[in-house]
Parts: C-alpha cells; sequence; structure tokens
C-alpha cells in the first residue's frame, strides 16, 4: 500500500458499553447460533438490572438500567464485540469501495473493540461506509460521535467534500494516535518514532537508580533493558517504514 492515498475515518461511539439495545443483543446472539438455552441464562444475568450513584451526600436512590452490558462482567466485552461485529458486516460489505488489498479484496475498516477506522480511496467512499455504519449503529442503540470522530486524509489536500455525522461535519486532523500509533496525514512515521523513542528514553530515567546501581549483576540490567525499554520504543514498529535512518535515529536518540 505504498504509495497509496487513502481517506480514514476513526469512530468514536459514544457511550457504547451503556448505549447496546438489550433485546437486539439476544436476537445477534441467536443469529450467531448461540443456544437458545446461553441467551436466557445471559437475559436472566440481565433483568431487573439496577443501580444507584454515590455522591458526597451519599447513594442516591437506586434505579434500573434497561440498556448496555455490564460494567466489569468478564462475560461483557465478549457480547460487545458481537455486536460490534454484526453491525460492521453489515456495513461494510460494500462491493468497489476501500482501499485495495490483496488479490482483487478491499481493506474498508480496521478494528479492534470499539477503535474502528473506516478506510476510503476517495471521500465519497468513505461517507457511503460512514452513513452505513451510523445506520446500522443505530439499529443497535449505538451512536457516532460528530465531536469525538475524526478523518485524516493521508496523501493529499484537504477534502473539499466533508464526511457528515448526524448533520455534523468530522474534524479534519493532521494525525491522529489509534492504537497507541500516530498517524500522519503525509504517510511517513517520523512523528510516531519521536513519541515512542521519547517514552524509552522515560523509561531509560525512571530506571536510572537501577543503571548507576553496583549491587546488580550487569545480566539483570541487561533483562530489564530487553524487557522494559526496548518493547516501549519498539512498540508498533512493524508498521513503520522502517528505513536505516529511523534506526540510527532510534539508537542516536536513546544511547
Amino acid at each position: 500500500m505504498i504509495g497509496q492515498k487513502i481517506s480514514i475515518n476513526f469512530i468514536d461511539f459514544e457511550k457504547a458499553f451503556d448505549s447496546v439495545h438489550r433485546p437486539t443483543l439476544w436476537a445477534i446472539l441467536r443469529h450467531y447460533g448461540v443456544p437458545q438455552q446461553f441467551v436466557d441464562a445471559f437475559r436472566c444475568l440481565y433483568s431487573n438490572s439496577r443501580c444507584c450513584v454515590r455522591t458526597d451526600d451519599g447513594c442516591t436512590a437506586f434505579f434500573k438500567i434497561n440498556t448496555g452490558v455490564r460494567q466489569g462482567c468478564v462475560l461483557s466485552p465478549f457480547l460487545f464485540l458481537l455486536v460490534i461485529d454484526f453491525i460492521m458486516r453489515r456495513s461494510v460489505d460494500q462491493a468497489g469501495i476501500g482501499v485495495p488489498w490483496h488479490e482483487a479484496r478491499n481493506l474498508t475498516d480496521l478494528d479492534f473493540a470499539d477503535d474502528i477506522a473506516l478506510l476510503g480511496s476517495t471521500q465519497e467512499d468513505l461517507q457511503k461506509l460512514t452513513a452505513a455504519l451510523q445506520r446500522e449503529a443505530t439499529k443497535v442503540g449505538l451512536r457516532i460521535s460528530g465531536k469525538k470522530t475524526k478523518v485524516l486524509r493521508v496523501g493529499y489536500a484537504r477534502a473539499r467534500i466533508p464526511v457528515m455525522i448526524n448533520q455534523q461535519r468530522a474534524e479534519e486532523v493532521e494525525n491522529f494516535t489509534y492504537l497507541g500509533s500516530i498517524i500522519s496525514n503525509d504517510g511517513v512515521c517520523d512523528r510516531d518514532v519521536d513519541a515512542r523513542v521519547g517514552k524509552a528514553v522515560g523509561v531509560l530515567r525512571c530506571l536510572q537508580p537501577i543503571w548507576n546501581s553496583t549491587s546488580l549483576n550487569v545480566r539483570v540490567k541487561i533483562r530489564l533493558l530487553n524487557s522494559i525499554v526496548f518493547p516501549t520504543a519498539l512498540y508498533a514498529s512493524e508498521t513503520w517504514c522502517s528505513t536505516k535512518h529511523v534506526h540510527c535515529y532510534i539508537f542516536q536518540k536513546m544511547f
């Protein structure tokens, strides 16, 4: 995909965990083949859900909760991911839309839980994907935030055609941090490399007492370097356009 021009829409859902429509969730479970007895058991867990809010003056009266998955429950990520998978499959399956990828297949989205990035070769394609996702998300109770959703165009100028969400124009940005990596509109990795090196240098300085210690074996220090410092510097480095210049830059900054 080197040299490929891409429009990216980084989706942000408003209170995603708290907004899932529960009756639709049970229907999605059956759609994916989850046995009815399991669905009934899950439904029982959520029946008569009640909570209160703790304030400085004490707790409020209990009130009923009718939407969302339970916070802190080990089952909740599984249920939520099924909902996300369901709406994504119904949203992005559009012929000819996306970025050319492999064997005549197009790449339309990158997903990690609710951190979703929609990909389009043109702004028009990106708007179609966004509108389709918004339509399907609404059916399950999810709402895309027009304020927090950001658009990034890699490889070409600012768009004349905006991406609209809930009749609001999504902001276009020059760079965006996605899953801990900085993606820039010029397509190069310099900002991300700078950020990673800066964090690694910070870790090096925090561990300075260990490096200066004469009571610790050198092998222990090397193990700490390999297990803490280097992983911090090289996080997501497989996404970099790695060159000799980048390699030299990292080691010059760190050492």
